[in-house]
């Protein structure tokens, strides 16, 4: 949708063609078969450039791209395009490891005149463990735990 046109031949996405929104030069046509594979990547994009992302695709088609990639895939093939401050990709988990979430933090830092100090972004995957830890903490506060465990611990 970032792109300028996307068509489906097949009727995989219910058939057609439609315009994108043209953030990027890109035209996308889907096939009749869905892609999903684990991916590793670097992102080449100048302002982000290094970010090692590990993620997922999953897609339908081809896209031909007219302009800059946006990273390089561990295969060595170019993915996705960036023009200006918009950047799209097959990949999905971008900000699972942090690194692309860190340079992005003082990417937006930098553009609102921000010291990057006061930016202190973490990775999804410790987001997501900081969130069970305060379920779980949720959960021994609201239940009676000796109880639970002298069930357990009785086989019933």
């Amino acid at each position: 949708m970032l792109g300028e046109t996307l068509s489906d031949p097949y009727g995989t996405e219910g058939g057609g063609e439609m315009r994108g929104m043209g953030l990027l030069p890109v035209d996308t046509v889907f096939s009749d078969r869905k892609t999903r594979t684990r991916m590793q990547a670097v992102v080449t994009a100048s302002e982000f450039a290094g970010a090692e992302l590990d993620g997922y695709e999953i897609h339908t088609g081809k896209t031909t791209v007219r302009g800059e990639s946006f990273c390089t895939l561990e295969n060595g093939q170019p993915d996705g395009c960036v023009n200006g401050s918009v950047f799209g990709t097959y990949l999905h988990g971008l900000f699972d490891t942090g690194s692309l979430t860190q340079k992005l933090a003082e990417y937006l830092c930098r553009r609102k005149g921000i010291p990057c100090e006061q930016a202190s972004p973490i990775s999804h995957e410790a987001y997501q463990e900081q969130q069970f830890d305060l379920l779980a903490e949720g959960i021994r506060r609201a239940l009676d735990m000796e109880a639970i465990y002298a069930l357990m611990e009785r086989g019933h």
